[in-house]
């Protein structure tokens, strides 16, 4: 009932982000993403004006779009990047931080499924807790509680790796893939 809408306003939805600054790419995406809550709210209920409903989601969507990026800037601007682009490194430096890399890998390997996408979703997309729970069918207290278990259960794993390592007389932690 309400695909024709959207079909039919698709076109001058995508000027609209278009016009605001999106890529192409991130104005399909948004649109996608606003498509999809149009229609599972428009199924669940009767919209008075479903053109007008249809563009503020839009509207919405694009705002949403903004802070996860305006998110992600943030958590960038908090690392030096300078120690990295301004020297380079020797081939055992690359290993040695691809092996940090994989070991953290297989720390966030090792928590529940739902604490692996909590973690993912939040620290490398930059979502919020709401934004979280949205996407995840949960509650943001849920959310938070699965972040705090999944932080608690990593930091447990980086502490007894780096004790381990401090015995054995290593410089790196190791995780064990079974904590």
């Amino acid at each position: 009932m309400f695909g024709p809408v959207l079909l039919k306003a698709w076109p001058s939805l995508m000027h609209y982000l278009l016009a605001n600054g999106l890529k192409a790419q991130d104005a399909e995406d948004v649109l996608s993403e606003a498509a999809m809550r149009f229609l599972n709210v428009s199924h669940h209920r009767q919209l008075e004006n479903p053109r007008a409903y249809l563009w503020k989601v839009v509207h919405h969507a694009l705002i949403d779009h903004y802070r996860a990026v305006s998110r992600r800037r943030e958590v960038l601007d908090d690392v030096d990047l300078e120690p990295l682009l301004g020297t380079e490194r020797s081939a055992e430096e690359v290993v040695a931080g691809n092996s940090v890399d994989n070991e953290l890998l297989l720390m966030v390997r090792s928590l529940s499924p739902k604490q692996q996408e909590v973690i993912t979703l939040m620290y490398l997309q930059g979502l919020s807790a709401k934004e979280t729970a949205r996407l995840m069918g949960t509650t943001a207290a849920t959310v938070r509680t699965q972040r705090r278990l999944a932080i608690k259960r990593l930091q447990g794993m980086y502490d007894r790796s780096t004790a381990a390592n401090e015995t054995a007389g290593t410089s790196r932690p190791v995780p064990s893939a079974g904590s």
